[in-house]
């Protein structure tokens, strides 16, 4: 019994870069929202909501282009089989 809503599943493929890159873009984001907008509830509530769509669109495209392209590539690297250990 697996997720069968594609949001999540979307969320979950993304969650590693999303992790990693969700502090600074979204402050980039929210600072530059509350900057050109004019100092209110509501436009906090739209920066808010911006600095969330910014960032899962970038986790999205580092995902797609960093770390997609990162997981076939280790799965291409096969380790030797040698049963000797190697001590420095």
């Amino acid at each position: 019994m697996g997720i069968k809503w594609r949001s999540l599943q979307f969320l979950g493929h993304i969650s590693y870069s999303l992790y990693l890159t969700h502090t600074p873009i979204y402050g980039a984001a929210f600072f530059v929202g509350i900057k050109v907008l004019d100092d209110s509830v509501l436009s906090e509530a739209f920066c808010l909501l911006l600095g969330i769509l910014v960032s899962v669109g970038f986790a999205a495209i580092m995902w797609q282009f960093v770390e997609k392209p990162s997981i076939y590539l280790s799965q291409k690297v096969k380790l030797a089989k040698n049963k000797k250990v190697i001590c420095v």
